[in-house]
């Protein structure tokens, strides 16, 4: 899945992404299985490839809100939100890539 295409100068000021079920289980699981991959300028090969739990810094397992309102029994569907609140700007020369 292709979860942004930016193309063109600017800074990602934002990024994040949930998903449901979030029970610890499925939590633990999603974290590893689900891969961030960044590519720029054009490259085949992405800059960044990460497990989603890696890249947002919790390796151990992500942090899930327990909330009996959205439990699921089956855990055959995932539901899945992101966002990318992007700035597009004139960047000078010497900007890094990734900085966090």
């Amino acid at each position: 899945m292709n979860l942004c295409n930016i193309n063109g100068e600017g800074v990602i000021n934002r990024f994040w992404c949930t998903y449901l079920p979030t029970t610890e289980e499925v939590n633990n699981y999603l974290g590893r299985a689900l891969v961030l991959n960044i590519y720029w300028d054009g490259s085949e090969t992405p800059a960044v490839s990460a497990p989603f739990a890696d890249f947002f810094c919790q390796p151990m397992k992500l942090q899930a809100i327990d909330n009996h309102f959205f439990n699921s029994s089956t855990e055959k569907e995932i539901l899945f939100w992101f966002g990318a609140d992007v700035e597009f700007k004139k960047l000078n020369n010497n900007s890094l890539y990734l900085h966090a």
